[in-house]
């Protein structure tokens, strides 16, 4: 018997589907402009794909990549999109301090000559192994820290994927809405 319920639900269903699937691509990722530097990962690509974005229409995006021709893909496609933000000189004087400190440790540990010790008795390494790895790892910091701010952090913000919705049909007359996120 048909019902009111099962009525509505097909139909209220596919209202749901469809004022969902109208939004277009352009409003939905203002960020993928022409200019703009990406890394991107999608069902139509070989893993990481990097590239400058030189043109964009409707759904696809033309990229130029390095070592490689220009590459047009459908946004619809894609499955995480990252944005370069440039390079953040404070991060990477950190990381630069946490390698040069570790790197400055493991030196410390490793023993002054002994001849060296016999010339000048003041030499770190030659009085107490800690105070080596103290002094070495002060200075790998330090020096660490000074390359880390000549070389940068790159740091990219992940764009989120919208929510795709698809419609389908199942056994006899069921509706089927699915939504499903990239």
């Amino acid at each position: 018997m048909l019902t009111p319920r099962r009525v509505l639900s097909p139909l209220l269903s596919l209202t749901l589907v469809l004022s969902l699937a109208g939004t277009r691509a352009e409003a939905q990722y203002p960020e993928l402009q022409p200019g703009t530097t990406i890394r991107m990962r999608g069902s139509q690509l070989a893993g990481t794909v990097r590239g400058i974005i030189v043109a964009r229409s409707g759904d696809s995006l033309t990229v130029a990549r390095t070592n490689a021709g220009p590459l047009t893909i459908a946004i619809s496609s894609l499955n995480s999109v990252d944005v370069f933000r440039g390079k953040s000189r404070g991060r990477g004087a950190l990381r630069g301090a946490l390698w040069g400190v570790g790197v400055g440790a493991l030196l410390g540990l490793v023993p002054a000559d002994e001849s060296e010790c016999e010339l000048d008795p003041e030499v770190p390494g030659c009085d107490s192994v800690a105070e080596s790895v103290v002094l070495t790892a002060v200075g790998g910091g330090a020096m660490g820290a000074l390359i880390g701010v000549a070389i940068g952090v790159e740091r990219w913000d992940k764009m989120p994927i919208a929510v795709r919705v698809g419609v389908g049909r199942r056994t006899g007359a069921v509706i089927s809405v699915g939504l499903h996120r990239r």
